[in-house]
């Protein structure tokens, strides 16, 4: 008998985040945290493929609508010789969220506080964070950098049960 059984489609969504509701309660409870007025930074690593990336992206709406900001970067481990530049290029990311996500006068408070600290040091810290000057002065060029960041910002890991290392510090 050569007849086939009916076949049943897998439903998922695509979307959706599945089996890592601790991590992102763990991720939750540090955003909480920082919003409380603490310092905190928080560090996912672990295998390719175990859904880093995507658990990050399923946070990243709810601290945009709670007025924070994600900073994601997939830190290259064969480039041991310079570890600096990838932390550098995060603070590169953060002066062009800021920039998207404030007022002109945040902006403007943000540039005066930014001066009065740096000083005469400012020349050094624009070489060292390009993407300063998009605080600083926020002119309409300021926006075609910001065009070029997000053309350029993309990758997606996939949904895996694989293991997963949160870091808080």
């Amino acid at each position: 008998n050569n007849e086939e059984a009916p076949t049943m489609p897998l439903l998922f969504r695509e979307h959706e985040l599945y089996g890592r509701e601790k991590e992102a309660s763990l991720i939750s409870d540090a955003f909480c945290r920082v919003s409380g007025g603490k310092s905190e930074a928080l560090f996912i690593g672990g295998f390719s493929g175990v859904g880093k990336s995507r658990l990050v992206n399923s946070l990243t709406a709810r601290v945009d609508m709670a007025d924070g900001y994600v900073l994601t970067h997939k830190f290259d481990q064969m480039s041991k010789e310079r570890p600096m530049l990838e932390v550098i290029s995060l603070f590169n990311d953060l002066c062009i969220l800021i920039r998207q996500k404030r007022s002109k006068q945040d902006l403007l408070t943000m540039a005066n506080d930014i001066m009065e600290v740096f000083n005469t040091d400012f020349t050094m810290l624009s070489r060292l964070l390009p993407n300063i000057d998009a605080i600083i002065s926020p002119t309409e060029d300021s926006n075609q950098i910001i065009d070029l960041v997000e053309e350029g910002s993309g990758g997606v890991a996939a949904v895996g049960g694989g293991q997963m290392n949160l870091q808080s510090i």
